[in-house]
């Protein structure tokens, strides 16, 4: 474990913890052990857990979350805070916390993941403070996410952020010879018709995705980066039906 001793201590007013607020801490240090994610895996659980104590019996223990953006080599990049003010429970065998990772990005401008690594923070009543970090850089995104797309993949993109005006029957009449609901114009997608399909559209999918971005229109829901990454890298590969064998 990585351990860093010099950090700033938190603010009183965030001291929660378990034990008689009223005693006297001694000098003794926490320690903290992050449990996971700890780093080398793609973190697919939206949870960090950890677990930190102290050898004076009626000291309290703050607990702080960091989010550390890492560079090729591990070096710390940027940081932001994740959590302050946590509560320690001691006598469990780990603490945990709910990470929303929903908006937290999973690719750089390259389309490669993005390296991050979780920091713990526990600090006693003295100002005292230990930390840990995870023991290797983790991703949000597992590394072959975006390699060997097919319909499957991306169909319910399209369907989720496009079919509410490029379905059956379309939202206005100018665009009804195409439905973005579906593969192409001999797809048997209910209910069956020729008009053309994303296959037959991705140029124009192309266009007005990836290169204007006016697609969908402002107000509407957005694709997430990943998703349009998806899609991306799907019609760079020939928009193929599945993997075994593109349709065209």
């Amino acid at each position: 474990m990585r351990r860093f001793l010099a950090l700033p201590v938190l603010p009183t007013a965030f001291l929660l913890g378990c034990g008689d607020a009223t005693s006297s801490p001694a000098d003794n240090s926490p320690s903290v052990t992050l449990v996971s994610p700890n780093g080398g895996e793609f973190a697919q659980a939206q949870t960090i857990a950890w677990r930190a104590r102290d050898l004076d019996d009626d000291d309290l223990l703050t607990i702080a979350l960091e989010l550390l953006i890492l560079d090729a080599n591990g070096e710390v990049q940027s940081s932001e805070v994740l959590a302050t003010g946590l509560e320690n429970f001691v006598g469990e065998a780990s603490a945990t916390f709910a990470w929303d990772r929903e908006n937290v990005p999973r690719v750089d401008a390259s389309g490669d993941p993005i390296r991050y690594s979780i920091r713990v923070i526990a600090t006693d009543l003295a100002g005292n403070v230990a930390s840990d970090q995870s023991d290797e850089a983790v991703t949000l995104l597992a590394a072959d996410a975006l390699d060997n797309l097919d319909w499957d993949d991306v169909g319910p993109i399209f369907k989720r952020y496009c079919g509410n005006c490029h379905s059956e029957p379309a939202v206005a009449s100018n665009i009804d010879y195409f439905r973005l609901d579906k593969y192409d114009a001999d797809d048997p997608e209910a209910p069956t018709n020729s008009d053309d399909g994303v296959f037959e559209m991705r140029g124009a999918i192309e266009q007005q995705l990836l290169q204007l971005g006016t697609m969908p229109p402002l107000g509407n829901s957005q694709p997430s980066d990943v998703d349009t990454l998806r899609i991306e890298r799907w019609l760079n590969d020939g928009a193929p039906l599945s993997v075994a064998q593109a349709k065209k």
